[in-house]
Protein backbone atom coordinates (compact mmCIF):
# COMPACT_ATOMS: atom_id res chain seq x y z
CA UNK A 1 0.00 0.00 0.00
CA UNK A 2 1.43 3.38 -1.05
CA UNK A 3 0.34 6.67 0.49
CA UNK A 4 1.93 9.76 -1.06
CA UNK A 5 3.62 12.21 1.34
CA UNK A 6 3.22 15.97 0.96
CA UNK A 7 0.78 15.59 -1.93
CA UNK A 8 -1.49 18.15 -0.28
CA UNK A 9 1.35 20.67 -0.60
CA UNK A 10 1.30 20.18 -4.38
CA UNK A 11 -2.38 21.12 -4.51
CA UNK A 12 -1.96 24.00 -2.04
CA UNK A 13 1.11 25.50 -3.70
CA UNK A 14 0.45 24.81 -7.38
CA UNK A 15 -3.29 24.17 -7.63
CA UNK A 16 -5.40 21.06 -8.22
CA UNK A 17 -4.45 21.08 -11.91
CA UNK A 18 -0.87 20.38 -10.88
CA UNK A 19 -2.04 17.65 -8.52
CA UNK A 20 -4.04 15.92 -11.25
CA UNK A 21 -1.17 16.21 -13.72
CA UNK A 22 1.26 14.81 -11.16
CA UNK A 23 -0.93 11.77 -10.46
CA UNK A 24 -1.22 11.02 -14.19
CA UNK A 25 2.53 11.50 -14.66
CA UNK A 26 3.32 9.29 -11.66
CA UNK A 27 0.95 6.57 -12.85
CA UNK A 28 2.68 6.43 -16.23
CA UNK A 29 6.15 6.29 -14.69
CA UNK A 30 5.23 3.63 -12.14
CA UNK A 31 3.68 1.49 -14.89
CA UNK A 32 7.03 1.50 -16.69
CA UNK A 33 8.65 0.02 -13.57
CA UNK A 34 6.44 -3.08 -13.49
CA UNK A 35 7.86 -6.46 -14.40
CA UNK A 36 6.43 -9.96 -14.72
CA UNK A 37 3.99 -10.86 -11.93
CA UNK A 38 3.71 -7.22 -10.80
CA UNK A 39 0.62 -5.03 -10.79
CA UNK A 40 -0.19 -1.50 -9.61
CA UNK A 41 -3.39 0.56 -9.37
CA UNK A 42 -4.46 3.91 -8.01
CA UNK A 43 -7.40 3.22 -5.69
CA UNK A 44 -8.37 6.81 -4.95
CA UNK A 45 -6.95 10.19 -3.95
CA UNK A 46 -3.20 9.86 -3.49
CA UNK A 47 -3.26 6.14 -2.62
CA UNK A 48 -1.90 3.29 -4.73
CA UNK A 49 -1.79 -0.47 -4.27
CA UNK A 50 1.00 -2.63 -5.72
CA UNK A 51 1.12 -6.42 -5.94
CA UNK A 52 3.89 -8.93 -6.66
CA UNK A 53 3.32 -12.66 -7.06
CA UNK A 54 5.74 -15.56 -6.70
CA UNK A 55 7.46 -14.14 -3.63
CA UNK A 56 8.97 -16.82 -1.38
CA UNK A 57 10.81 -14.53 1.06
CA UNK A 58 10.03 -11.02 2.27
CA UNK A 59 13.47 -9.82 1.18
CA UNK A 60 12.34 -10.40 -2.41
CA UNK A 61 9.69 -7.71 -2.05
CA UNK A 62 12.14 -4.98 -1.00
CA UNK A 63 13.68 -4.33 -4.45
CA UNK A 64 10.16 -3.98 -5.88
CA UNK A 65 9.03 -1.60 -3.12
CA UNK A 66 12.21 0.48 -3.31
CA UNK A 67 11.92 0.65 -7.11
CA UNK A 68 8.47 2.21 -6.72
CA UNK A 69 9.58 4.55 -3.91
CA UNK A 70 12.51 5.78 -6.00
CA UNK A 71 10.17 6.58 -8.87
CA UNK A 72 7.77 8.43 -6.59
CA UNK A 73 10.67 10.58 -5.32
CA UNK A 74 11.66 11.54 -8.89
CA UNK A 75 11.03 15.33 -9.33
CA UNK A 76 8.12 16.38 -11.53
CA UNK A 77 8.44 19.50 -13.71
CA UNK A 78 5.30 21.63 -13.50
CA UNK A 79 5.40 24.93 -15.40
CA UNK A 80 9.20 25.19 -14.97
CA UNK A 81 8.96 24.39 -11.25
CA UNK A 82 10.25 21.14 -9.78
CA UNK A 83 7.67 19.36 -7.62
CA UNK A 84 9.00 16.64 -5.32
CA UNK A 85 7.15 14.38 -2.89
CA UNK A 86 7.72 11.03 -1.20
CA UNK A 87 5.81 7.87 -0.44
CA UNK A 88 4.97 5.89 2.69
CA UNK A 89 4.90 2.21 1.77
CA UNK A 90 3.32 -0.55 3.84
CA UNK A 91 3.95 -4.20 3.06
CA UNK A 92 1.98 -7.34 3.88
CA UNK A 93 2.94 -10.85 2.72
CA UNK A 94 0.86 -13.98 2.25
CA UNK A 95 0.41 -16.38 3.89
CA UNK A 96 2.03 -14.88 7.01
CA UNK A 97 -0.17 -11.77 7.13
CA UNK A 98 -3.34 -13.25 5.68
CA UNK A 99 -4.75 -15.25 2.77
CA UNK A 100 -7.62 -13.12 1.50
CA UNK A 101 -7.20 -9.95 -0.54
CA UNK A 102 -9.12 -7.96 2.08
CA UNK A 103 -6.83 -9.08 4.89
CA UNK A 104 -3.67 -8.33 2.93
CA UNK A 105 -4.90 -4.92 1.74
CA UNK A 106 -6.02 -3.90 5.21
CA UNK A 107 -2.74 -4.90 6.81
CA UNK A 108 -0.61 -3.31 4.11
CA UNK A 109 -2.62 -0.13 4.63
CA UNK A 110 -2.01 -0.30 8.40
CA UNK A 111 1.71 -0.65 7.74
CA UNK A 112 1.66 2.35 5.36
CA UNK A 113 -0.12 4.40 7.99
CA UNK A 114 2.54 3.40 10.51
CA UNK A 115 5.28 4.47 8.07
CA UNK A 116 3.55 7.81 7.56
CA UNK A 117 3.08 8.54 11.27
CA UNK A 118 6.73 7.66 11.91
CA UNK A 119 7.85 10.48 9.65
CA UNK A 120 6.86 9.38 6.18
CA UNK A 121 8.90 8.56 3.08
CA UNK A 122 9.80 5.10 4.38
CA UNK A 123 8.90 1.40 4.28
CA UNK A 124 7.15 -0.58 7.00
CA UNK A 125 6.22 -4.26 7.16
CA UNK A 126 2.94 -5.19 8.82
CA UNK A 127 3.36 -6.56 12.32
CA UNK A 128 1.01 -7.67 15.05
CA UNK A 129 -0.21 -4.82 17.19
CA UNK A 130 -0.85 -2.40 14.33
CA UNK A 131 -4.58 -3.12 14.49
CA UNK A 132 -4.61 -2.29 18.17
CA UNK A 133 -2.70 0.91 17.50
CA UNK A 134 -5.18 1.82 14.77
CA UNK A 135 -8.18 1.05 17.00
CA UNK A 136 -6.63 3.08 19.81
CA UNK A 137 -6.15 6.09 17.52
CA UNK A 138 -9.72 5.78 16.24
CA UNK A 139 -10.99 5.58 19.82
CA UNK A 140 -8.98 8.65 20.83
CA UNK A 141 -10.28 10.57 17.80
CA UNK A 142 -13.87 9.70 18.77
CA UNK A 143 -13.38 10.69 22.42
CA UNK A 144 -11.56 13.89 21.46
CA UNK A 145 -14.70 15.27 19.82
CA UNK A 146 -16.35 15.68 23.22
CA UNK A 147 -13.25 16.46 25.30
CA UNK A 148 -13.73 20.24 25.20
CA UNK A 149 -17.44 20.12 25.95
CA UNK A 150 -16.83 17.72 28.86
CA UNK A 151 -14.14 19.94 30.36
CA UNK A 152 -11.46 17.27 29.99
CA UNK A 153 -8.75 19.55 28.56
CA UNK A 154 -6.45 21.43 30.90
CA UNK A 155 -3.64 23.93 30.40
CA UNK A 156 -0.28 23.60 32.09
CA UNK A 157 2.21 26.47 32.14
CA UNK A 158 5.97 25.99 31.86
CA UNK A 159 8.18 28.83 33.19
CA UNK A 160 10.45 30.80 30.87
CA UNK A 161 13.40 32.49 32.56
CA UNK A 162 16.09 35.05 31.87
CA UNK A 163 19.40 33.26 31.33
CA UNK A 164 21.50 35.87 33.12
CA UNK A 165 19.33 36.84 36.09
CA UNK A 166 17.32 33.59 36.28
CA UNK A 167 14.28 35.78 36.79
CA UNK A 168 10.84 34.68 35.61
CA UNK A 169 9.76 36.19 32.26
CA UNK A 170 6.59 34.31 31.47
CA UNK A 171 5.15 30.92 30.57
CA UNK A 172 4.37 28.65 27.65
CA UNK A 173 0.84 27.23 27.69
CA UNK A 174 0.78 23.46 27.12
CA UNK A 175 -2.44 21.49 26.71
CA UNK A 176 -3.10 18.17 28.47
CA UNK A 177 -6.09 15.86 28.23
CA UNK A 178 -7.58 14.33 31.37
CA UNK A 179 -9.07 11.31 29.62
CA UNK A 180 -11.75 9.64 31.78
CA UNK A 181 -10.27 6.15 31.16
CA UNK A 182 -6.70 6.63 29.93
CA UNK A 183 -5.69 9.22 32.50
CA UNK A 184 -3.54 12.28 31.75
CA UNK A 185 -2.48 12.30 28.08
CA UNK A 186 0.42 14.38 26.75
CA UNK A 187 0.03 16.41 23.52
CA UNK A 188 2.11 13.84 21.61
CA UNK A 189 -0.66 11.31 22.14
CA UNK A 190 -3.56 13.34 20.78
CA UNK A 191 -2.43 16.50 18.96
CA UNK A 192 -1.38 14.60 15.77
CA UNK A 193 -4.83 12.97 15.75
CA UNK A 194 -6.47 16.35 16.31
CA UNK A 195 -4.55 17.72 13.32
CA UNK A 196 -5.58 14.80 11.11
CA UNK A 197 -9.26 15.17 12.00
CA UNK A 198 -9.40 18.99 11.99
CA UNK A 199 -10.30 19.06 15.70
CA UNK A 200 -7.12 21.08 16.26
CA UNK A 201 -9.09 24.18 15.23
CA UNK A 202 -11.47 23.82 18.18
CA UNK A 203 -8.66 22.83 20.55
CA UNK A 204 -6.48 25.70 19.38
CA UNK A 205 -9.29 28.21 19.91
CA UNK A 206 -9.90 26.85 23.42
CA UNK A 207 -6.21 26.98 24.33
CA UNK A 208 -5.87 30.57 23.12
CA UNK A 209 -8.91 31.71 25.12
CA UNK A 210 -7.87 29.90 28.32
CA UNK A 211 -4.24 31.04 28.16
CA UNK A 212 -5.10 34.69 27.55
CA UNK A 213 -7.74 34.65 30.28
CA UNK A 214 -5.22 33.23 32.77
CA UNK A 215 -2.42 35.61 31.77
CA UNK A 216 -4.69 38.65 32.09
CA UNK A 217 -4.78 38.05 35.85
CA UNK A 218 -0.97 37.90 36.18
CA UNK A 219 1.30 40.89 36.86
CA UNK A 220 1.87 42.74 33.60
CA UNK A 221 5.56 41.81 33.28
CA UNK A 222 4.71 38.16 32.59
CA UNK A 223 3.86 36.97 29.09
CA UNK A 224 2.20 33.82 27.78
CA UNK A 225 3.22 31.81 24.70
CA UNK A 226 0.66 29.79 22.74
CA UNK A 227 1.38 27.25 19.98
CA UNK A 228 -0.56 27.58 16.74
CA UNK A 229 -0.85 24.67 14.29
CA UNK A 230 -0.43 24.70 10.52
CA UNK A 231 -4.19 24.23 10.11
CA UNK A 232 -4.86 27.34 12.21
CA UNK A 233 -2.36 29.35 10.15
CA UNK A 234 -4.14 28.22 6.99
CA UNK A 235 -7.36 29.88 8.21
CA UNK A 236 -7.97 33.40 6.91
CA UNK A 237 -9.48 34.49 10.23
CA UNK A 238 -6.65 33.71 12.68
CA UNK A 239 -5.68 37.33 13.37
CA UNK A 240 -9.34 38.28 13.86
CA UNK A 241 -9.75 35.40 16.31
CA UNK A 242 -6.68 36.54 18.25
CA UNK A 243 -7.92 40.14 18.30
CA UNK A 244 -11.33 39.03 19.60
CA UNK A 245 -9.77 36.91 22.36
CA UNK A 246 -7.50 39.76 23.45
CA UNK A 247 -10.52 42.07 23.63
CA UNK A 248 -12.61 39.59 25.61
CA UNK A 249 -9.86 38.76 28.10
CA UNK A 250 -8.47 42.30 28.32
CA UNK A 251 -4.92 41.00 27.82
CA UNK A 252 -2.42 43.47 26.41
CA UNK A 253 -1.29 42.24 22.94
CA UNK A 254 2.39 42.67 23.87
CA UNK A 255 1.97 39.99 26.54
CA UNK A 256 0.92 37.31 24.03
CA UNK A 257 3.40 35.35 21.96
CA UNK A 258 2.25 33.10 19.11
CA UNK A 259 4.59 30.18 18.37
CA UNK A 260 4.73 28.81 14.83
CA UNK A 261 6.69 25.87 13.44
CA UNK A 262 8.32 26.20 10.04
CA UNK A 263 6.34 23.25 8.68
CA UNK A 264 3.22 25.34 9.25
CA UNK A 265 4.58 28.10 7.03
CA UNK A 266 5.86 26.35 3.92
CA UNK A 267 2.57 25.13 2.41
CA UNK A 268 1.60 28.68 1.44
CA UNK A 269 4.30 31.14 2.43
CA UNK A 270 2.51 34.17 0.98
CA UNK A 271 -0.60 33.50 3.08
CA UNK A 272 1.47 32.63 6.17
CA UNK A 273 3.43 35.89 5.86
CA UNK A 274 0.17 37.83 5.64
CA UNK A 275 -1.06 36.11 8.82
CA UNK A 276 2.20 36.87 10.67
CA UNK A 277 2.11 40.53 9.61
CA UNK A 278 -1.54 40.82 10.71
CA UNK A 279 -0.65 39.37 14.12
CA UNK A 280 2.23 41.81 14.51
CA UNK A 281 -0.06 44.71 13.61
CA UNK A 282 -2.14 43.72 16.64
CA UNK A 283 1.00 44.11 18.78
CA UNK A 284 1.37 40.35 19.31
CA UNK A 285 4.88 38.85 19.10
CA UNK A 286 5.58 35.85 16.88
CA UNK A 287 8.19 33.16 17.61
CA UNK A 288 9.65 30.47 15.38
CA UNK A 289 9.34 27.25 17.37
CA UNK A 290 11.48 24.07 17.19
CA UNK A 291 14.29 25.71 15.24
CA UNK A 292 16.83 23.12 14.11
CA UNK A 293 14.28 20.47 13.17
CA UNK A 294 12.42 19.97 9.92
CA UNK A 295 13.31 22.46 7.22
CA UNK A 296 15.00 25.22 9.26
CA UNK A 297 15.55 27.25 6.11
CA UNK A 298 17.50 30.46 6.53
CA UNK A 299 15.21 32.03 3.92
CA UNK A 300 12.31 31.59 6.37
CA UNK A 301 14.12 33.76 8.92
CA UNK A 302 14.85 36.24 6.17
CA UNK A 303 11.26 36.37 4.88
CA UNK A 304 9.36 36.33 8.19
CA UNK A 305 9.69 39.06 10.85
CA UNK A 306 10.03 36.79 13.88
CA UNK A 307 10.39 38.26 17.36
CA UNK A 308 12.05 35.15 18.81
CA UNK A 309 13.76 31.91 17.80
CA UNK A 310 13.23 28.83 19.97
CA UNK A 311 15.95 26.17 19.78
CA UNK A 312 14.50 22.66 19.87
CA UNK A 313 15.10 20.72 23.09
CA UNK A 314 16.75 17.80 21.27
CA UNK A 315 19.84 19.92 20.64
CA UNK A 316 19.97 21.16 24.22
CA UNK A 317 19.69 17.65 25.68
CA UNK A 318 22.90 16.57 23.90
CA UNK A 319 24.57 19.97 24.15
CA UNK A 320 27.50 19.04 26.38
CA UNK A 321 28.07 15.56 24.92
CA UNK A 322 27.66 16.11 21.18
CA UNK A 323 29.89 18.47 19.19
CA UNK A 324 27.37 18.73 16.37
CA UNK A 325 24.57 19.81 18.74
CA UNK A 326 26.86 22.35 20.39
CA UNK A 327 27.84 23.76 16.99
CA UNK A 328 24.19 24.05 15.89
CA UNK A 329 23.22 25.80 19.14
CA UNK A 330 26.17 28.20 18.89
CA UNK A 331 25.36 28.98 15.26
CA UNK A 332 21.68 29.58 16.03
CA UNK A 333 22.47 31.99 18.85
CA UNK A 334 24.99 33.81 16.63
CA UNK A 335 22.42 33.94 13.84
CA UNK A 336 19.81 35.37 16.20
CA UNK A 337 22.29 37.99 17.45
CA UNK A 338 23.18 38.99 13.87
CA UNK A 339 19.50 39.31 12.92
CA UNK A 340 18.67 41.00 16.24
CA UNK A 341 16.20 38.24 17.10
CA UNK A 342 16.23 37.00 20.73
CA UNK A 343 16.84 33.27 21.20
CA UNK A 344 15.20 30.97 23.75
CA UNK A 345 16.54 27.47 24.43
CA UNK A 346 14.04 24.73 25.31
CA UNK A 347 14.73 21.65 27.41
CA UNK A 348 17.35 23.14 29.75
CA UNK A 349 17.80 20.67 32.61
CA UNK A 350 21.35 21.14 33.98
CA UNK A 351 23.60 23.94 35.22
CA UNK A 352 26.20 22.95 32.58
CA UNK A 353 23.67 23.54 29.82
CA UNK A 354 22.69 26.88 31.32
CA UNK A 355 26.35 27.92 31.67
CA UNK A 356 27.00 27.08 28.00
CA UNK A 357 23.95 29.07 26.85
CA UNK A 358 24.85 32.03 29.06
CA UNK A 359 28.39 32.09 27.69
CA UNK A 360 27.14 32.01 24.10
CA UNK A 361 24.66 34.84 24.67
CA UNK A 362 21.30 33.03 24.71
CA UNK A 363 18.81 35.42 26.31
CA UNK A 364 16.19 33.10 27.80
CA UNK A 365 15.59 29.45 28.66
CA UNK A 366 12.83 26.99 29.40
CA UNK A 367 13.13 23.57 30.99
CA UNK A 368 13.10 21.41 34.09
CA UNK A 369 16.06 23.29 35.61
CA UNK A 370 13.62 26.10 36.33
CA UNK A 371 10.39 24.18 36.47
CA UNK A 372 8.18 21.52 34.96
CA UNK A 373 4.83 22.47 33.38
CA UNK A 374 2.54 23.65 36.19
CA UNK A 375 -1.18 23.68 36.78
CA UNK A 376 -2.65 27.17 36.92
CA UNK A 377 -2.78 27.28 40.72
CA UNK A 378 0.89 26.20 40.89
CA UNK A 379 1.74 28.79 38.26
CA UNK A 380 0.08 31.54 40.34
CA UNK A 381 1.98 30.38 43.43
CA UNK A 382 5.25 30.65 41.50
CA UNK A 383 4.35 34.16 40.31
CA UNK A 384 3.55 35.22 43.88
CA UNK A 385 6.86 33.80 45.12
CA UNK A 386 8.75 35.62 42.35
CA UNK A 387 6.94 38.87 43.21
CA UNK A 388 7.89 38.53 46.89
CA UNK A 389 11.50 37.88 45.91
CA UNK A 390 11.54 40.97 43.71
CA UNK A 391 10.20 43.11 46.57
CA UNK A 392 12.86 41.72 48.90
CA UNK A 393 15.59 42.49 46.36
CA UNK A 394 14.26 46.05 45.99
CA UNK A 395 14.19 46.55 49.76
CA UNK A 396 17.77 45.27 50.07
CA UNK A 397 18.83 47.68 47.34
CA UNK A 398 17.19 50.62 49.17
CA UNK A 399 18.99 49.68 52.37
CA UNK A 400 22.31 49.52 50.54
CA UNK A 401 22.06 53.16 49.46
CA UNK A 402 20.51 54.56 52.64
CA UNK A 403 23.06 56.65 54.70
CA UNK A 404 23.91 55.27 58.15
Amino acid sequence: AIDLDRFKDVNDLHGHGAGDAFLAYLGRRLKLQLGEGEFLARIGGDEFVAYKSGVTDETEILPFANRLRSEIAHPFDWQNQLVKIGGSVGISCAPRDGLSADELLTRADLAAYSAKTDGGDRLAFYCKGMEERSRSRASIALDLKSAIQNGELELYYQPQNDTRTRGLNGFEALVRWNHPERGLLSPNEFIPIAEETGLILDIGAWVLEEACSAAAAWPEQYSVAVNVSALQIAQTTLSQQVAAVLARTNLAPARLEIELTESGLIADQAHALEVVLDLKKLGVSVAMDDFGTGYSSLSTLQNFPFDKIKIDREFIMSLTANKQSAAIVKSTILLGTSLQIPVLAEGVETEDQLSFLLQEGCQSVQGYLFGKPLRLEECIALINAASREEKTDLSDADLAVTPA
